[in-house]
């Protein structure tokens, strides 16, 4: 595959919205948004341009723009447990079902962290029951560490979690997104912002994850952010290097995942998913790591578009 154009910056932001119900348990309204991008010199380019909105649990309402993308077997299953592999049937499409796959792999996750505004310190959130002690999933990553902050926190409120709302705030910082909008209250978002460029002969990626939510004030809060960096070589898309950088976190040991970035050098893009969904386990990574290294499995997409 031919590298871009060295003045060509080719840019993909996705976002993931999932809203507040009126209890933890039911059905909420979700929508999200990609885009493809090439930016020349102060030319922008609008390559891929998609949405969704449906429901969360069965989804009952899927829709997709432009119409006529939404992969069959999706309506009416869950979103949660295997909804990804249900995904498989976008994977070989054109450029647009590439995209939608990206984007609706977010939406279990997305829809899991809607958690979190609920189990924070604050007058308007009412404690919610007890989780079994220990909870299922110990020692799946490194925020989940077997006698870890966040499991050392659930014993001793005897299964009643309950944490510091985060102090890092979103503020005016959108990742690029040209339509920002406010996160109502008890919301959750999942955006991301990747960017590959040519340097000297090297494809450079910077790769963005930010988790945030909207606490009962509406006051978007960043829950996990992930910052990576990354080098191939152009010509048969290796990557040469990684370095994995956070900025918030909810718990301490989270930010050891980072070095697991570096077992991706050597690998080519095409490679990613299926090592990263196979092998990236315990406590040495993190889920939601995961989930940002992977998003560098569509640079090849990315760069199929400056062969347009």
């Amino acid at each position: 595959m031919s590298a871009p154009h060295a003045s060509a910056l080719l840019e993909r932001l996705s976002v993931v919205e999932v809203a507040g119900g009126e209890t933890p348990e039911a059905p909420a309204a979700f929508h999200g948004r990609l885009r493809d991008r090439r930016l020349r010199g102060d030319e922008l380019v609008e390559l891929v341009e998609l949405a969704i909105a449906g429901r969360t649990g069965e989804l009952a309402v899927l829709d997709v723009t432009p119409a006529g993308l939404a992969p069959e077997g999706l309506l009416g299953a869950s979103a949660y447990r295997g909804f990804r592999r249900r995904l498989d049937v976008l994977a070989t499409g054109d450029a647009e079902e590439l995209a939608l796959r990206r984007l609706l792999w977010d939406l279990p996750l997305t829809i899991m962290i809607g958690m979190q505004p609920r189990i924070i310190e604050h007058p308007l959130v009412p404690v919610r029951a007890a989780m079994p002690n220990p909870p299922p999933g110990v020692d799946q990553c490194a925020g989940w560490v077997a006698g870890g902050q966040m499991l050392q926190l659930i014993e001793a409120t005897d299964g009643r979690l309950r944490m510091t709302p985060s102090p890092v705030l979103v503020g005016g910082d959108h990742l690029g997104d040209p339509e920002p909008t406010v996160l109502p209250p008890f919301s959750t978002r999942r955006r991301r912002r990747l960017r590959v460029g040519l340097e000297d002969g090297v494809l450079v990626i910077s790769d963005v994850h930010r988790d945030s939510f909207a606490d009962p004030e509406g006051v978007e809060r960043v829950l996990h952010n992930w910052i990576v960096s990354a080098t191939a070589d152009p010509d048969d898309l290796v990557i040469e290097s990684v370095e994995v950088s956070s900025g918030a976190l909810p718990w301490v040991e989270c930010p050891t995942a980072a070095g697991s970035g570096g077992r991706l050098v050597g690998r080519r893009f095409d490679e990613l998913e299926a090592l990263i969904t196979t092998e990236f386990t315990g406590i040495t990574t993190c889920t939601h790591l995961n989930d940002t290294l992977l998003t560098m499995a569509a640079v090849p997409e990315l760069l199929a578009h400056s062969l347009d």
